[in-house]
C-alpha cells in the first residue's frame, strides 16, 4: 500500500473525529457528572462552558450555586447566573429567575418581574413555568401582568443584567 498525502490527510482526519467523539463521553459531559454527583468536576466545566458563552452551562452555573452544589450556596451568584442565561433566551433560566423573584431569593422579591419572567419562559415553551404562572394569578392584577411583561420585553430586548454578581 503507498501513502499518498490523501491518505495521510484521510487517517488524521479520523484520528481526530475519533478523538473528539472521545472527549464527549458521558464521564466529560457535565450535565452527566452534575448528575452522578460529581458536583466539582461538573462546576469547573460548566464554569468553562459558561466563560465561552454556552447559555446552558450559565443556567447550570445558577442552579450550582441555588443548592450549593460544590460551593457555599449563593442566592444572589444564582440569580446573576439565571440573569445571564435568561437574557440570552434560556427558557429555564428564564423560569428560574422567575422563581427566584417569586421567592426573594438573592432579589428583591418582586411578582411583577416574577411573573414577566414565567411569562416569557411559557411562551418560550417551558412548559414548567405554567404551574407557576397559576400560582401567580392572585398575586398580579391583569394590568400589572400587562405591565410585567411590557418590563421583561424590553429588559430582553437591551439584554439588560440588573444583578450584579459574580463574574
Amino acid at each position: 500500500m503507498r501513502v499518498t498525502p490523501l491518505r495521510i490527510a484521510f487517517t488524521v482526519a479520523l484520528i481526530l473525529a475519533v478523538l473528539s467523539f472521545a472527549g464527549c463521553s458521558k464521564d466529560t459531559d457535565p450535565v452527566s457528572l452534575f448528575e452522578s454527583g460529581d458536583y466539582e468536576e461538573s462546576l469547573s466545566r460548566f464554569k468553562q462552558l459558561a466563560a465561552a458563552g454556552d447559555a446552558d452551562a450559565k443556567n447550570y452555573l445558577g442552579v450550582h450555586y441555588y443548592v450549593g452544589a460544590a460551593v457555599e450556596r449563593d442566592f444572589l451568584a444564582a440569580a446573576h447566573w439565571f440573569e445571564t442565561a435568561a437574557l440570552e433566551g434560556h427558557t429555564g433560566a428564564q423560569k428560574n429567575l422567575g422563581m427566584m423573584y417569586f421567592r426573594g431569593l438573592g432579589v428583591e422579591q418582586d411578582n411583577r418581574r416574577a411573573f414577566g419572567w414565567l411569562y416569557h419562559a411559557r411562551q418560550s415553551g417551558n412548559e414548567d413555568a405554567q404551574k407557576y404562572l397559576r400560582q401567580m394569578q392572585t398575586k398580579v392584577t391583569p394590568n400589572a401582568s400587562v405591565i410585567a411583561v411590557e418590563l421583561i420585553s424590553k429588559q430582553l430586548a437591551k439584554k439588560e443584567a440588573l444583578i450584579n454578581g459574580p463574574r
